[in-house]
């Protein structure tokens, strides 16, 4: 099931010494805080020149259009959650973005062995990290932005008590 991490994807995460808690070393939180402004700002216009060109806001997450669709998925889940700032809401509903979307696929077995290719390609990635810097603590920046993110969601499915048998 989404948002569960199996018990047996965790155990081959702590065979490679995973570490399940990150604390940043970032100090000036509101240095970050602009950064994080810039680039909301900046991934906020990627999105106006997509439905510029598309005539809509819904991004698949694939192909040169993966970050921007991470993004888009972000906003939502920030905005379910009722954590996005009034002044970003207001301004994606300036470009009549799309609350809800609904993916069209319907097959859901085909989704989940997917999902487990996908997974087990992820580890394979941290692995190869793991024996190029000694460790697991992937940031979220640059080349390993994605790995870093699936790095970041093992973590947070495992702190939920969300795993999978």
């Amino acid at each position: 099931k989404k948002g569960k991490l199996r018990q047996d994807r965790k155990d081959r995460l702590n065979a490679i010494e995973f570490t399940w808690e990150f604390k940043h070393r970032c100090g000036n939180r509101k240095k970050l805080s602009a950064t994080n402004d810039v680039k909301w700002n900046r991934s906020y216009a990627e999105l106006v020149r997509y439905r510029n060109a598309h005539g809509h806001c819904e991004v698949m997450r694939r192909g040169r259009d993966l970050f921007l669709g991470t993004w888009v998925m972000r906003q939502r889940a920030t905005c379910k959650k009722g954590k996005l700032r009034q002044d970003r809401k207001d301004r994606l509903n300036a470009i009549e973005f799309t609350w809800e979307f609904k993916h069209r696929c319907g097959n859901r077995k085909k989704l989940s062995a997917t999902n487990d290719v996908k997974w087990n390609r992820s580890y394979a990635e941290l692995v190869r990290y793991r024996n190029a810097h000694g460790h697991c603590e992937v940031m979220r920046r640059g080349r390993d932005l994605f790995l870093g993110t699936w790095v970041m969601r093992q973590r947070a499915t495992c702190k939920k008590g969300k795993l999978r048998q």
